[in-house]
């Protein structure tokens, strides 16, 4: 067994993964570890280290392979066996990256607890390994999963703790990445206007670095922002390049995602033929994918359309279906929903199968399940819906009752949401001035190194700028002792809120 061939075509396959062509990598990646397996009990002391080390990095590989292409189940089983060989070899480095990348693949499957501990276990990691990098990393990671849970403060702090250490580095790459985060941050605090601003930013620096991969993920970003806006026309044309462009990178699960959004925005746009033809190549690619509760999630959109094209009993079918695996994932907001989608359509007089009191059982399910949830959002429709049936029973009682406690949930919405609002500009002011000081904290460093790069020699400047704070050198004649008072000048500058 030649190591440095299979080191050579590691580097190919690792070539070959960042530059999209995943299909090649995974091809090499499995070659080199097919090679390695068959040479496994034939050699021992250095040679089995370096065997280790090349066994491990390649399941690394291959577990990022099968995360990009979106085959989760493949990722977590490989990811386990590379965190298991990285143990017994004490390999601390590969270590905490295989735990980080672990905790992405959960965080896609929305684990957000299992996120959370791998991404703790990698902070750690990267700690002892002295790894700054790693522990930005990790850093920005716990942040992203923050802020899925709405933990918008500690989301923040994350961010921050990040981008210092990214900014401290100078590494282009995952500053963009962090800068994209915060818009999506913006994003989810419904602050728009910022949020393309900050996408629009990271999706240019990695245009320019040539991070194909997170350039298709922020584009489609930047999609679900338009959505939102109801700029649909806009919202279509970043989908599709997303889409064109994790194709050609052969990801799966980003394709699959940008095909369901030009569905949500076709169905938007009153288009159904449209919508539905993109909802069912949407559900093939996520079943192919094994994401059992997007495949429900499609199918109850798929029944909308069947809803609005009037195919009654197809609409109620695909109801029934993603009503099914709703039960068995146990998600019990997307049960509420699709319970009143069915008690809407068993409302619905153009409907052979009109039922008033199917539809006010499932109706009143609705209520029940969006009650014990505390889901005001939900309990508002499903109220509207079943005052809606009783009125057209002429159930004028009951349908006044049902309107009354409509309107009093939805004050109750309106209040909690002026509330949200006024947060979220609290939220936002800190955004905008943590931006502020890592504007000038930025420019301080800048003109600090130009100003120790013009009185020192580069390798003493560089020293002091990594954070020694004492220079004390051993000659073989003399000891020199070089201790600097940094000092920052003040730099003006102007931002615009």
């Amino acid at each position: 067994m030649n190591y440095d061939t299979l080191k050579d075509q590691l580097k190919q396959a690792e070539e070959h993964n960042k530059t999209g062509r995943s299909a090649e990598a995974e091809t090499l990646a499995k070659s080199i570890l097919a090679e390695i397996k068959n040479g496994i009990h034939t050699i021992e002391g250095r040679a089995m280290i370096e065997q280790n080390t090349i066994h491990c990095s390649v399941l690394y590989l291959l577990t990022k392979i099968y995360w990009r292409r979106g085959n989760f189940q493949e990722a977590l089983s490989t990811g386990q066996a590379c965190l298991d060989l990285a143990e017994a070899c004490a390999m601390i480095e590969i270590k905490s990256n295989t735990w980080n990348l672990l905790g992405v693949i959960h965080q896609d499957l929305s684990a957000y607890d299992e996120a959370l501990e791998c991404y703790q276990q990698a902070l750690t990691g990267h700690k002892q390994f002295g790894n700054k990098s790693g522990e930005a990393s990790a850093l920005l990671n716990i942040g992203i999963v923050h802020q899925n849970l709405g933990s918008y403060e500690k989301t923040l702090e994350y961010f921050e703790q990040a981008l210092a250490e990214y900014q401290r580095l100078g590494e282009s790459g995952p500053i963009a990445i962090v800068t994209g985060n915060i818009g999506a941050l913006y994003h989810a605090l419904g602050i728009y206007d910022k949020a393309l601003e900050f996408m629009e930013q990271a999706l240019t620096a990695h245009r320019e670095l040539g991070n194909k991969s997170v350039a298709a993920r922020v584009r489609g970003n930047i999609g679900v922002v338009y959505k939102d806006l109801n700029a649909n026309d806009k919202a279509l044309e970043c989908f599709e390049q997303a889409l064109a462009e994790h194709e050609e990178l052969g990801e799966k699960s980003g394709a699959a995602g940008d095909i369901v959004n030009i569905g949500i925005v076709y169905f938007n746009l009153g288009s159904y033929d449209k919508a539905l033809e993109f909802f069912q190549k949407a559900l093939v690619a996520n079943k192919e994918l094994g994401s059992k509760s997007t495949v429900a999630l499609i199918t109850g959109n798929i029944g909308g359309v069947y809803n609005k094209l009037g195919s009654f009993d197809k609409a109620l079918e695909s109801y029934e279906q993603a009503l099914a695996v709703h039960k068995e994932l146990g998600s019990k907001s997307l049960i509420a929903i699709v319970t009143r989608q069915i008690g809407e359509l068993y409302a619905n007089k153009n409907y052979k199968g009109y039922n008033p009191s199917l539809s006010e059982e499932f109706l009143n399910k609705s209520i029940e399940i969006a009650n014990e949830i505390d889901a005001k959002a939900f309990l508002i429709e499903s109220y509207f819906s079943l005052a809606d049936l009783y009125e057209k029973e002429e159930s004028w009682e009951k349908a006044y009752k049902q309107f009354k406690k409509h309107h009093e949930i939805e004050k109750e919405v309106q209040s909690e949401e002026a509330k949200k609002q006024a947060e979220n500009m609290e939220y936002r002011r800190k955004i905008e001035e943590s931006e502020r000081d890592r504007q000038v904290k930025l420019a301080r460093f800048q003109e600090q190194e130009k100003i120790l790069l013009n009185i020192l020699p580069a390798q003493i400047a560089e020293r002091i700028l990594e954070g020694e704070k004492q220079i004390a050198d051993l000659h073989e004649h003399v000891s020199v002792f070089l201790a600097i008072s940094l000092f920052y000048t003040v730099v003006s500058a102007r931002f615009s809120r």
